[in-house]
């Protein structure tokens, strides 16, 4: 037992606590008690500080599969740093990836509005369109992203299944060949060859 300013302390294997059970820390420096290993030290860590280390983590935890987290990460960044079209992009992949189709579509068009030379940003704006039986809209983002890119694979692909979805087969047989031209021996070229007969 020990008194320190008025207060009285009892001596437990697990340091100094009062007589009603809570626990005192000591901070004067005073070495352990023989036999008892140090206490362990505190680590703080801040966290991401710049829109940059935000970013970099969202990209991090995206990979990881923490999808959740990258998307508060990519919002994180985006608060800290402005509006940024990549930050906004990978923000609307992560919903993408979530289920959350309306969000991601709402995000693709604000990157695409900081930033329309975005090729992927108009294919994936595309395909989460597609998906909500948008198609007509879906057509223009592809066509757009092969405004931008004319050999950009993913975007003849998805026109061109898009278009026969619509019952436009005539429309879609053009992107049917690029596809396969360029990709003639994957399971989508073989898929888009079969639509070509």
């Amino acid at each position: 037992m020990l008194e320190r300013n008025g207060r009285l302390l009892v001596r437990l294997e697990q340091g100094l606590a009062e007589p009603d059970g809570q626990f005192h820390f000591e901070f004067t420096g005073e070495a352990n008690l023989p036999g008892q290993p140090p206490p362990p030290s505190m680590k703080l860590y801040a966290g991401p500080t710049t829109a940059a280390a935000w970013h970099e983590q969202g990209v991090e935890q995206e990979r990881g599969g923490y999808l959740e987290e990258a998307v508060e990460s990519y919002r994180q960044a985006l608060l800290t740093g402005g509006p940024d079209a990549r930050i906004g992009f990978d923000l609307a992949h992560a919903l993408q990836a979530l289920g959350k189709k309306g969000e991601a579509a709402e995000r693709y068009r604000q990157a695409l509005e900081l930033d329309a030379r975005l090729p992927d940003a108009w294919n994936n704006l595309g395909t989460v369109l597609a998906e909500l039986g948008e198609r007509p809209e879906a057509c223009i983002a592809f066509r757009r992203a092969l405004a931008i890119d004319p050999n950009d694979l993913r975007a003849h692909y998805n026109l061109a299944d898009t278009l026969e979805e619509m019952g436009l087969q005539a429309e879609a047989l053009p992107h049917w060949q690029a596809y396969f031209r360029q990709d003639p021996l994957s399971p989508w070229g073989i898929y888009a060859r079969s639509r070509l007969a």
